[in-house]
């Protein structure tokens, strides 16, 4: 027999009254599960449950649920024991997206820079880890930076890719012993929210 956990507190969300009611349904619950009132391993409450809480229609809730799922916030499982699973947020959706964007797009500086400012700005949050204490790390990034760009100016892609990759590798590889840190920073943040 399958685990089944409790029906969830429907008092962490909020009746919808919108042209884009989806839209809203989807952001109030991935902000639940940002703020850890919601949980991989959850069961979102049955679809007439959401249909009355949200104040709104089947279409809406359904293409909510099939949008978050898309998305890798939830699994919808068939048969007796299914529903709306919250699952462990995975990072191939992502990836996949952002391919699928810069193959079949023409890209331009914005499209770049609103792709830029989602992670950037979201990692900026965290600069209470300071990567720029260890030495070497500001001057090596500076570096990497300026050779990109020579190989960029002098119309060599092939250089820039390689020199872009093994910038990323060194610096995840620095960052790394941060990880830890970072996940009990995010950890309080969730707490006071």
């Amino acid at each position: 027999m399958p685990d089944i956990k409790p029906m969830l507190n429907l008092n962490i969300f909020d009746s919808v009254k919108s042209n884009r009611v989806s839209d809203i349904i989807i952001d109030q619950i991935r902000r639940a599960i940002v703020q850890g009132k919601i949980k991989p391993g959850d069961r979102l409450p049955p679809e007439h449950v959401l249909i009355e809480k949200f104040q709104t229609s089947k279409f809406s809730v359904r293409e909510a649920l099939r949008s978050l799922e898309i998305l890798g916030f939830l699994e919808i499982k068939k048969g007796p024991s299914g529903g709306a699973v919250i699952t462990k947020v995975d990072f191939r959706p992502i990836k996949n997206s952002i391919y699928n964007f810069i193959q079949f797009q023409n890209l331009t500086v914005q499209n770049v820079f609103e792709v830029r400012m989602i992670i950037e700005t979201g990692g900026v949050e965290n600069v209470v880890l300071k990567p720029d204490k260890e030495p070497g790390f500001s001057a090596n990034n500076l570096r990497d930076h300026w050779e990109i760009f020579k190989a960029i100016e002098e119309g060599n892609p092939q250089r820039a890719m390689k020199v872009m990759t093994a910038h990323l590798k060194e610096v995840e590889k620095r960052l790394k012993p941060l990880e830890r840190k970072l996940k009990l920073v995010l950890e309080r943040k969730i707490k006071k929210e």
